[in-house]
């Protein structure tokens, strides 16, 4: 076989390779089972409207880790990860797992200023 049909076969190979790559996009594209883009989720705001002033006053309930971690998480998914980590880091600590309890408040109210920054 020479050489100039040797080049034509693989010419017709990448052309064949070509147009199945396209057929299995196009199929991709079509499919109902196409995760839609996600949507930005507003982030919860954790502080708690005042309550009415009855004289008695109610006991704030402790800020919990997974409240934190939700917040955190709302706010890495809404596309301000690389502020998260740095919160997190300012702090002194790797991992989210590594914050003091007693930061909690503070880190939710600084991780609503960034919320509202954007």
């Amino acid at each position: 076989m020479s050489r100039v049909q040797l080049l034509f076969d693989l010419v017709q190979d990448l052309r064949t390779v070509a147009d199945d790559v396209h057929a299995i996009a196009d199929a991709l594209m079509q499919t109902d089972d196409v995760p839609a883009l996600p949507e930005q989720k507003a982030i919860p705001q954790t502080t708690a409207a005042p309550a009415a002033d009855t004289g008695d006053a109610a006991p704030e309930a402790p800020i919990t880790k997974e409240q934190v971690r939700e917040v955190l998480k709302q706010l890495s998914r809404s596309g301000y990860r690389d502020a998260v980590q740095n919160l997190i880091l300012s702090y002194g600590v790797g991992t989210f797992s590594e914050l003091p309890e007693s930061e909690y408040a503070d880190i939710l109210k600084q991780a609503e200023a960034i919320a509202n920054a954007a």
